[in-house]
């Protein structure tokens, strides 16, 4: 899914930019509740493959 490029993105951060765009349309033009927007955003990107699914790594700073 991540070999995919257009216009120097992937298919992941196009799909995020899409999703996080229609966030604030709905946030601004609708009365959705902003947890069940944002709660949306989350599933809709974790099922989309969007977000990485495992924990952050940490790195000791040197």
């Amino acid at each position: 899914m991540y070999s995919t490029i257009f216009l120097g993105l992937s298919l992941a951060a196009w799909v995020t930019i899409a999703v996080v765009l229609a966030l604030f349309l709905s946030l601004i033009f609708t009365k959705i509740p902003e947890d069940v927007a944002f709660m949306g955003v989350i599933a809709v990107l974790g099922l989309s493959g969007g977000r990485p699914s495992g924990p952050a790594h940490h790195q000791e700073p040197a």
